[in-house]
C-alpha cells in the first residue's frame, strides 16, 4: 500500500503561538474543532491533505486510522497540520521494478543470476517529498529515511539530506548483515519542478533479493522561513510489518 501525506501551512507558526497562549486544554479543543470542521468539508475533497490529518488526528471517525492520540504526539500533530495547510507531500513505498541500470548487477557476491541480456527485477524503497513555495535563500528543510531490522530499536539511515548539501550517498556500515541493499543506489535526486514550483527529493533504494528489513520510515521538516524556528512543518510516515521479499508486492 502506497503511503502519501500531503499536507499545508499558511500561518505555519500560528498554532505554535496558540499554545502559548491558550495552554493545553485551549489547543486541544482548537485542534478538536478543527479537526471536526475539516472532516467536514473533506467530505467533498476526497482523500485531501486536509482530510488525511483529520482522519489521523484523535479526533478521526475510524478509531483505526488515529495516530495522534497522546499528549506527547501533539507536536506532531502540529507539525503535520502545518504541513498539510503547506501541501507538502512525502511519498514511501516498497515496489518491485526492472533494473534498467544494472544497480543489482553484483553477480560476484551471487545476488543475482543474470543470463547477460535480460533486464533483471528487483524491490526498491520509493521515496519521493514535494516542499512547495521553497525558496533556496529564505527557507530550510532536512530528511531522512531510516529502516529497522528484528532486534535494531535505532534503526539505520539509508539516506539523508539538508538544505544547503549536495546530494550524496550514504555510507554503509561495517556491519555486512546490515547491507542488504545496493549502498551506490542512496544517493537522492533534488531538483525544481517549474510547474509546480517545488523542490522535489526522490530517490528509489534497490534491496538485495534476500534482506531483513521489516519496518521503514520517512521523517521530513520544512521550514519556509528559516528564521521563524516555530513555523516547522513535519511529516512522518512509518509502515511496518512490511515483506520486502515478496516479488510483486507493494503497500
Amino acid at each position: 500500500m502506497l503511503s502519501i501525506i500531503s499536507a499545508v501551512a499558511g500561518g505555519s507558526g500560528t498554532l505554535a503561538i496558540s499554545s502559548t497562549l491558550l495552554g493545553p486544554i485551549g489547543v486541544a479543543i482548537v485542534l478538536g474543532l478543527a479537526a471536526f470542521a475539516l472532516a467536514t468539508w473533506a467530505k467533498k475533497n476526497e482523500s485531501s491533505a486536509l482530510e488525511l490529518w483529520a482522519r489521523r488526528s484523535r479526533w478521526g471517525i475510524l478509531a483505526k486510522h488515529r495516530q495522534w492520540v497522546a499528549e506527547s504526539d501533539f507536536d506532531i500533530a502540529v507539525g503535520a497540520l502545518n504541513a498539510a495547510v503547506l501541501g507538502m507531500i512525502a511519498e514511501l513505498a516498497v515496489e518491485t521494478r526492472f533494473d534498467k541500470y544494472g544497480d543489482t548487477l553484483d553477480t560476484q557476491k551471487g545476488f543475482l543470476v543474470w543470463d547477460g541480456s535480460s533486464i533483471p527485477a528487483t524491490s526498491y524503497i520509493v521515496y519521493k517529498i514535494s516542499l512547495p513555495g521553497y525558496d533556496a535563500i529564505a527557507s530550510r528543510y532536512e530528511w531522512r529515511l531510516k529502516v529497522y531490522r528484528p532486534n535494531e530499536a535505532n534503526g539505520q539511515v539509508l539516506a539523508s539530506g539538508q538544505s544547503g548539501s549536495p546530494p550524496a550517498t550514504t555510507n554503509p556500515p561495517e556491519d555486512p548483515k546490515r547491507v542488504d541493499y545496493f549502498p551506490k543506489t542512496t544517493m537522492p535526486s533534488v531538483f525544481t519542478d517549474e510547474t509546480s514550483k517545488s523542490l522535489i527529493v526522490n530517490g528509489a533504494i534497490a534491496l538485495h533479493m534476500i534482506n531483513s528489513i521489516h519496518a521503514m520510515d520517512l521523517e521530513v521538516y520544512f521550514w519556509p522561513d528559516k528564521n521563524d524556528v516555530s513555523g516547522c512543518a513535519r511529516l512522518l510516515l512509518r509502515e511496518d510489518k512490511i515483506d520486502t521479499n515478496e516479488k510483486g508486492g507493494s503497500w
